[in-house]
């Protein structure tokens, strides 16, 4: 069992009627819970120039809780998705931003190309010698929320042992957890929603609900880091990773125990209303 964590001056002031919300629904009252980003460190960008090692998960921009070898176990609060501007590498690189939209729709609105469409100058592809194609301008993006396990050792960018205590100050059970965000897109984001819509369904045909109601929270998760190998017209690139955990005695995905389940439920309504920390706003355009 770990050692008692330092919670927050502000604590979650529980619902209630102790009922949990469907995944993403905001309900209930709440004080003192925010979520701190976890981001992938790319092999350019912030993180990496501040000297994080590539494939690290860094949380807060300050504590690395996985590596590319060693995921970290998460339980899913929340899931939301939207669309962006997609940066290609040379604005990436030169720090610019991309502007958020709602959906598809709304990036249309907004003179974006959401579509692949002929190039309108009548170019010819050398390749094909067919009409030259231009992609979509934007991106889909998910916000995955998640309680993050507190790590057996958790370390800074020098690679120094830190206490965390303060960050990880939701106990459920015999662990402690931290709210977190994180945010999935371009090439990550397939592999992401195909993991969600896989838990959905089989979280819907045990708890005999639709989709838009499975709850997803009392399965454990890991997420950690992969690298896409390199395939015509594509370089090999680093994503994040989100995976079911494998009990490795029953060979089955991992369950959060009953009595874990029902405290969670008790903060679920919190949860699900928790914003996301100050200074924060949005996450990072990632390495195309």
């Amino acid at each position: 069992m770990e050692t008692n964590a330092t919670p927050p001056t502000a604590v979650a002031v529980r619902s209630q009627a102790g009922v949990q919300a469907p995944l993403g629904e905001v309900t209930g009252e709440f004080s003192g819970i925010s979520l701190k980003y976890l981001k992938p460190t790319y092999g350019v960008g912030g993180q990496h120039e501040q000297g994080f090692d590539e494939g690290t998960l860094v949380l807060d921009g300050k504590y690395v809780v996985a590596t590319k070898k060693i995921p970290v176990p998460v339980i899913i609060i929340g899931a939301t998705q939207y669309v962006k501007d997609w940066l290609n590498q040379a604005a990436f690189a030169a720090g610019l931003k991309s502007q958020r939209y709602a959906n598809a729709e709304a990036a249309r609105a907004a003179g974006k190309r959401v579509d692949w469409i002929d190039d309108p100058s009548g170019a010819i592809n050398p390749v094909t010698g067919r009409s030259a194609r231009l992609g979509p301008e934007i991106t889909q993006v998910y916000d995955l929320r998640v309680l993050l396990r507190k790590p057996t050792i958790v370390t800074d960018v020098k690679g120094d042992e830190v206490g965390v205590d303060s960050e990880f100050y939701l106990r459920i059970g015999t662990y402690f957890y931290a709210p977190a965000i994180l945010s999935f897109e371009k090439m990550a984001y397939k592999p992401l929603n195909d993991v969600l819509l896989q838990s959905r369904v089989m979280a819907a045909q045990e708890q005999k609900v639709g989709l838009a109601q499975a709850k997803l929270h009392h399965w454990l998760y890991t997420l950690g880091t992969t690298l896409l190998p390199s395939k015509p017209g594509r370089m090999a690139a680093l994503i994040p990773e989100l995976r079911r955990m494998q009990d490795p005695t029953t060979k089955r995905g991992a369950v959060l125990p009953a009595e874990d389940v029902a405290e969670l439920e008790n903060l679920m309504a919190a949860l699900s209303n928790a914003s996301v920390s100050a200074g924060e706003a949005q996450s990072d355009d990632v390495n195309p």
